[in-house]
Formats: structure tokens, C-alpha cells, sequence
């Protein structure tokens, strides 16, 4: 399970694009930009990981899950990390326009079953009965907030300076994409 902040939402358009053209001619260009874009979004990672407690949100969060523990303390935080992410939408949601998958180029991405949890549950339904997961939704309303707790207070919190912050980055990879496209269309138009 993920819970996903999209701290992005000012649409640059060709940036994954630009970032597939370094990745082809450059990967160590490309990789610091990658390491770019993570100081850039800083502001949200850690904004996303002083929202997340560091004991289990739920005392039944500690106890063991299929194995392993739904919650373990101190490490539930190192769990929110940037993704730079260039794959084009899957052939059959091109032809829908795109509505079924949306691919972000640059998010902040929270891993972990008990981090979506706390994260997210009840976004997408209000707690309505006596069961078990109503319980969990009420307590975890009652304790924190609403869904989203962590990941999207973080990236509207946080928008304004990661947009600050990636606009230079994202005008430098354009400049290095098209010096190396004009280099290697150079080098191609001269073995004619």
C-alpha cells in the first residue's frame, strides 16, 4: 500500500520528456538531477515526516500483521521518499486519454502498510457501522485528522517552496537536454 502526495501540481510540460533524453545520453546528469530534485522537495519529505508519530498512531498497530508488524517505531518516516518517475501511461489509457492512470514525473511517496493506513484510512468512506475498520477510522479522526494525515497537509503546506525550488532545476535539465540532442543531431548529421 502507498499513500501519494502529488507536490507537483503546476503541470511543466516536457519535463519527462527532457529527463528521458538526459537518461539516455548522460545517466550521471541524469542521477543528479534526480539528486537535485530531492534537496528541492526536502521541504515536503520532512514537512510529511514530522506529521507521522513515532509510536504506533493505534495501540493494535504494534502487534504482528501476516508476520511482521503493521507499525514499527521510528521507522515509519524514512518511509516517505522521492520518486522521479518518466514512464509514459500504458498504451490502453493513452487511447482513454490518459483518465485511468495519471503518472507523476516528480512525488513524494509514502511506503508501508502502516503508514497508508494511518495515512489514509477512511479517505474514501466515512466510518459507518460497528465493524472493526470503523473503529480504526473514528480513532484515528478523533487522534489526528482526516484523511490524508501525513503526505497531503505536507505538499499544500510545503507547494509554494518546492515550486521555488524546482523551477531552476527544471530550466537547467532543459538546457542540458537540448546541448545534447544539438551534439548528437550534429554528430549524426556529419556521418551522412
Amino acid at each position: 500500500m502507498r499513500a501519494v502526495a502529488d507536490v507537483t501540481p503546476v503541470r511543466v510540460e516536457g519535463l519527462k520528456e527532457t529527463l528521458r533524453v538526459l537518461g539516455k545520453f548522460d545517466t550521471t546528469l541524469r542521477k543528479q538531477f534526480t539528486k537535485d530534485f530531492k534537496r528541492a522537495v526536502m521541504p515536503t519529505i520532512e514537512a510529511a515526516q514530522a506529521n507521522v508519530p513515532s509510536r504506533p498512531p493505534l495501540s493494535g498497530m504494534a502487534n504482528n500483521w501476516k508476520g511482521r508488524p503493521l507499525w514499527e517505531d521510528g521507522k515509519e518516516e524514512k518511509r516517505i521518499k522521492l520518486k522521479v518517475d518518466t514512464r509514459k501511461a500504458r498504451a490502453r489509457n493513452i487511447s482513454k486519454g490518459v483518465q485511468w492512470e495519471s503518472v507523476g514525473t516528480i512525488r513524494v511517496i509514502a511506503s508501508g502498510r502502516g503508514l497508508a493506513i494511518f495515512d489514509m484510512a477512511g479517505r474514501k468512506s466515512a466510518a459507518s457501522g460497528d465493524t472493526a475498520g470503523d473503529r480504526l477510522i473514528d480513532r484515528m479522526n478523533s487522534r489526528y485528522r482526516p484523511a490524508s494525515r501525513a503526505m497531503w497537509p505536507a505538499a499544500e503546506e510545503t507547494l509554494n517552496e518546492v515550486t521555488r525550488n524546482c523551477l531552476p532545476i527544471i530550466r537547467r535539465a532543459e538546457d542540458e537536454a537540448n546541448r545534447l540532442l544539438a551534439v548528437n543531431a550534429s554528430w549524426l548529421g556529419g556521418t551522412k
